[in-house]
């Protein structure tokens, strides 16, 4: 069995295993090979909330043109998803790195170490995309909600129309809190970290880059003129 299947329920058996031999290459190709499965299946309800969110001065001409152009690119963006992925996780690896080396000058863990726990972990993350297209197919695309992850804070909103804090409750889902018990007990396994002192120090990692993220997004929002 692979191991980021098995560090969804011993994630200290496997961190204590990737402390020892740290391996994330065959596993980053399985989850990128999953991601980009996902990404297609999920990819013609992501057009469609686009056209949903586009200003009501937009001509019909305007939103098939606009679908158009990302049908057509849809090829381009799943050849560049692996490297999206291994810049973001490798990203996030890197500052949890260095906080534990903040938090804790003689941690013993090394950089190869966390990235292999980060890279393992991200299958929580991959199965949040999975559940999101069973999720659509199971409610539809009521309420404008078509891209919402299962079992998220976000559920609880309505209407769906504030950005920026539905961007963040849909961020905190069930999936996301399984992910960060697994990235939480493996830090405590590489660093020695007491489990409290573990918990701050991937929540605040965590934290900015969730931040971090929105505002990206709010940026892509503004560029293209979206009404969300």
């Amino acid at each position: 069995m692979f191991l980021f299947v098995r560090i969804l329920v011993h994630p200290r058996a496997c961190a204590e295993r990737l402390r020892a031999r740290p391996r994330w290459l065959v596993t980053f190709i399985v989850l990128s090979l999953m991601s980009i499965i996902a990404y297609v299946l999920t990819y013609p309800y992501a057009i469609q909330e686009t056209l949903s969110h586009l200003p009501p001065s937009a001509f019909e001409a305007d939103r098939q043109a606009v679908a158009q152009s990302l049908q057509q690119d849809l090829g381009i963006r799943c050849m560049f998803l692996p490297v999206r992925l291994i810049v973001g996780w490798s990203s996030f690896a890197l500052i949890l790195f260095y906080a534990c080396k903040a938090f804790g000058q003689a941690v013993p863990c090394r950089f190869d170490q966390v990235f292999s726990l980060e890279v393992h972990a991200e299958f929580t993350t991959v199965l949040a995309k999975f559940s999101t297209f069973a999720w659509i197919n199971l409610r539809g695309t009521q309420d404008g909600a078509s891209m919402q992850v299962p079992f998220s804070a976000a559920a609880l909103v309505h209407p769906w129309n504030d950005f920026p804090a539905i961007a963040l409750l849909n961020s905190l889902n069930i999936f996301i809190l399984w992910y960060l018990v697994i990235v939480i007990v493996g830090v405590s396994v590489l660093t020695g970290f007491k489990t409290g002192k573990a918990f701050l120090v991937v929540l605040c990692v965590w934290s900015v880059s969730v931040l971090f993220n929105i505002a990206v997004l709010m940026f892509m929002r503004d560029g293209l003129h979206l009404v969300v």
